[in-house]
């Protein structure tokens, strides 16, 4: 395998339950007549990205009868249990490896439709820079929830935090302060943190312990509220030095649009530190940029000019903005292409 060429992991394992479905992975719901994954793949493959890992895992039948009749010569990686997207890049890497691939490997996710253009830029940058990764971005326009990145005035990336992660570390801080003075009531507790986090689902998953402790107990003491957070927890550590979750926030004027580009040998190296979050057992595909951002390894950013090159859908109203977006940037470019 030659070691200037590029392939491709792309990310279907995922159950994409608020698409509503229990045989249709999200990534397989049609955009303008064509299968999203589908399209993802021929654009993919348009700018020469070969050979292609589709890890696939709930609903994995279907995902690859419908991959498989427009796209014979995708590979399949199956992810057996939902463990993340750190999980799921390891089950496509290491199918890359038992082919022998040497080169670079473009990591996306399949429920992000991507210009053509943007993978474009993404192998032009990297052809230039030889960084060890590269990370595509936009400026953050609004109070979304897309991981927050963390730009230094080079353009190389300190780390990418996840919204919850974010938020977490905000109750954490939080909590240990009103806590100071003595024991607090759960309930006070629970108000402070849904502020954080309104949902309760995405609240348990992102502070486990802590949540589970605020179910049990009335009220909660300095030392038993210590017992359920990690050590440094309410802390965050950007280029060495911690900083505060109102920090973070503040400096991570970015959001990742998850696209990248690594050297086969710099995502070995990470997806083979990756670890747990301290709340759950999944891994994470930003903390593979973070291990090699701590170890000083480079990592640069590709930022969008129009953040609309790159479409993400997780729900069918999301879904049909993508495709509004997507016609009308075609019929954008027909026109300007028919005027001159």
């Amino acid at each position: 395998m030659a070691p200037n060429r590029t392939a491709g992991i792309v990310l279907c394992a995922g159950r994409g339950t608020r698409m509503g479905s229990r045989t249709l992975n999200k990534v397989c719901f049609p955009v303008a007549g064509e299968p999203a994954i589908n399209r993802i793949l021929r654009t993919y493959r348009g700018c020469g990205i070969d050979p292609i890992v589709v890890v696939v895992g709930a609903m994995a039948g279907r995902t690859i009868e419908i991959v498989g009749r427009a796209h014979p010569e995708v590979l399949f990686a199956y992810q057996r249990e939902q463990l993340g997207t750190g999980h799921a890049a390891q089950v496509g890497f290491r199918a890359l490896r038992r082919c022998g691939w040497r080169g670079h490997v473009l990591v996306a996710l399949g429920d992000k439709l991507v210009d053509e253009s943007v993978v474009e830029a993404v192998k032009g940058a990297f052809a230039r820079s030889r960084p060890d990764a590269l990370v595509t971005v936009s400026r953050r326009r609004d109070k979304g929830r897309q991981g927050r990145v963390v730009i230094d005035r080079t353009g190389t990336v300190e780390g990418i935090w996840e919204w919850a992660d974010i938020r977490a570390a905000a109750i954490y801080s939080e909590a240990l302060a009103m806590t100071r003075h003595g024991p607090v009531s759960s309930a006070r507790l629970r108000r402070m943190a849904l502020t954080q986090i309104p949902e309760e689902s995405r609240l348990s998953k992102a502070i486990g312990p802590l949540w589970s402790l605020l179910q049990r107990q009335r009220r909660i003491d300095r030392a038993a509220l210590e017992g359920c957070i990690p050590p440094g927890a309410g802390r965050i550590v950007v280029a060495g030095r911690p900083r505060t979750a109102r920090q973070v926030e503040r400096m991570g004027r970015w959001v990742n649009e998850s696209v990248y580009l690594f050297k086969a040998s710099a995502l070995r190296c990470a997806l083979d530190e990756l670890l747990p979050r301290p709340a759950g057992s999944e891994l994470y595909l930003p903390d593979a940029i973070n291990r090699l951002a701590a170890r000083g390894r480079r990592v640069q950013a590709l930022v969008l000019r129009n953040a609309d090159l790159v479409l993400g859908f997780n729900s069918p109203e999301e879904l049909a903005q993508a495709e509004e977006r997507l016609l009308a940037a075609q019929e954008h470019r027909t026109h300007r292409d028919s005027t001159g």
